[in-house]
């Protein structure tokens, strides 16, 4: 099995805004708080 972690958009380019807005609609917590646990 392969695993690829790509962190820094060297493979793919990530948008965190989206990435974020859909974990935020997944967990139904806002936007903000899900922004300030994840990149703080």
């Amino acid at each position: 099995m392969l695993y690829i972690f790509d962190m820094g958009n060297v493979i793919i380019n990530i948008d965190f805004n989206r990435a974020l807005q859909v974990w935020s609609e997944l967990s139904k917590i806002p936007t903000a708080t899900v922004r300030r646990k994840i990149l703080n």
